[in-house]
Parts: structure tokens; sequence; C-alpha cells
């Protein structure tokens, strides 16, 4: 992934002439601009997307330059990484997420800055910390051989038949190389009502995560999915389960995040018999005389 990184931002960013270093080379005598890029912690995310990695890039120019010429380097950073799917050596593919400040607790898709412009007296130069994101470096769980709940299986094969061939479409666990834009479903909790005696009602709430390259993307697909599911009535189950679940309360903020908590939720709910228990036969019918 570093070099991946380190690669983009040469081809993106040509007035650094190739110099993006490890921490340990930069010198008081490294030509100016120039950019050091360090890998951070690697912490657990959510169930849905794993562990995530953290990258700092710190451009770093003339201590003589103004601060406008360190905006206009920080600006085209953000612009080379955010959001952009970069492939690794070994073919395994990845997306940077322009991220946010140090101090500021837990991370958000955007924010800003490791600890805002700096004067790096040691090599005479000013500088500011660029913090991004890799989410879905690494799964929670093992590899999952059980299958998708049908409910979740119909949803997502709804979702991909709306969107089209050029959306992925996932299910519960946001994969390592995930694609943009792509959509992940999950099962964010289940509610069981009774209607009668014979009858209950099952209630499946489905959270989704539009993932887009481009913030309009997001809030677009987003905005299609809420709008259809308010017309949708039913969506036919498949995998050996005959009938529909039905649709209702979809709903859409736009201003949650796509990772830890997802733009869209849904209910999907169908009724069930309850199965009588079983018990012994009528063995013998006793007559103890007549009814007057």
């Amino acid at each position: 992934m570093r070099s991946a990184i380190r690669q983009k931002l040469n081809d993106e960013i040509p007035e650094i002439g190739g110099r993006v270093l490890d921490p340990q080379l930069a010198a008081t005598t490294t030509v100016k601009p120039f950019m050091v890029l360090r890998q951070g912690e690697e912490a657990l995310d959510r169930v849905w997307t794993g562990f995530k990695r953290f990258i700092e890039v710190w451009p770093y120019n003339e201590q003589q330059s103004d601060y406008q010429s360190l905006d206009e380097l920080a600006g085209k950073v953000v612009a080379a990484l955010d959001r952009q799917q970069m492939t690794t050596s070994g073919g395994d593919k990845f997306t940077c997420r322009y991220a946010g400040t140090i101090s500021g607790g837990d991370t958000c898709r955007y924010a800003g800055t490791v600890n805002g412009d700096y004067v790096d007296a040691q090599l005479q130069a000013i500088t500011r910390g660029l913090q991004f994101f890799i989410p879905a470096v690494q799964p929670l769980t093992p590899a999952e051989a059980t299958a998708n709940d049908p409910w979740l299986e119909a949803l997502a094969l709804w979702t991909g038949e709306l969107l089209g061939a050029g959306w992925s479409v996932y299910r519960n666990i946001l994969p390592t190389g995930y694609n943009c834009p792509s959509v992940l479903w999950r099962m964010a909790g289940v509610e069981v009502r009774e209607k009668s005696g014979s009858l209950f009602e099952v209630r499946k709430k489905m959270a989704g995560h539009v993932l887009g390259s481009t913030n309009n993307q997001e809030l677009e697909g987003a905005l299609v999915l809420a709008r259809e599911l308010g017309k949708a009535v039913r969506i036919a189950i498949g995998q050996g389960e005959a009938g529909y679940c039905a649709v209702s309360a979809p709903a859409a903020d736009y201003m949650l995040d796509p990772f830890s908590a997802g733009q869209l939720t849904v209910v999907l709910s169908g009724l069930t018999e309850k199965t009588a228990a079983a018990g012994p036969l009528m063995a013998a019918v006793h007559n103890a005389g007549l009814i007057e």
C-alpha cells in the first residue's frame, strides 16, 4: 500500500520531483518541496468494515515560502488520494479516504489536518500533516460459510437490478478491495410481533451504506434507493423461500457516515404461521351417559 500511495503522489504532483520519502530519509539538504509518508496504526472499525489503517502525508516546503504554497500542495495531496482506488504490487485493491485530526478522537471520513500548520526547525521547512484512512484492510471475521439471510439477499438482488452493472452490491461485510460505487446492505435488527393466535410478524431492519467515488455519486445513489424503496410494496424472496417480504419505513440521512452508520434504513416484514406443538393422539373416548 505504501508503494502504491507513493507512486500515486509522484504521478499526480510532478512538482515534488518524485520526492515522497520515508520519515528517516528527510534531511535539511533535501530539495523542497517534498513529502513524508508515514503509516499509522491499524485499528478495529466496525464489524462490517473490519480493520482500518491510517496513513499520514506531510507536504514540506521552504521555510521562507508562504503558507498559500503549502495550501496548494495539501489540496493536491487530497485530490490525488481521497476516494481513489489503488492497486498494490501484489494486485490487491484499496481505497484511501481523507480522514481527520489525530487529536480529534474518533476519525471521520473528512475533517482536516494533523495538528495544523507547523514549522519544522530541524528540516528548515513549513509543513502540515494530512491524515487518511484505508477501510476494510483486514476482515474481522473469517470467510463466511453460512448462506446470507434470504430477505437480505433479496434486497441485495433488487438493489443490483435497480442501480445496474456499474454498481457493486455487498452483503453484511465490506470486502477488502471493495469497489466504488457500491452499496453494502446489512441486517441491523430483528423484531417479532404477535398478530393473532396463529400468526406472528417478523420485521427485519436493514441498514444500507452507499459508497461513491464522489459525494454527489453517494447522494444520488442514496436518493435513488430511498425513492424506489418508497415506491416498492414488496420484494420477491428467493433461495427456496416462496413468497414476498413487505417493504416499509424507508429512510435516508445523508449526513450519516457511509462507513460507521450507513445513510439508509428500511424494514422488511412478513407473516409466519405458528406451529402447534406435537402431542399424543386421542387414544379412546369414554361415554358416561346421555346428555339431557
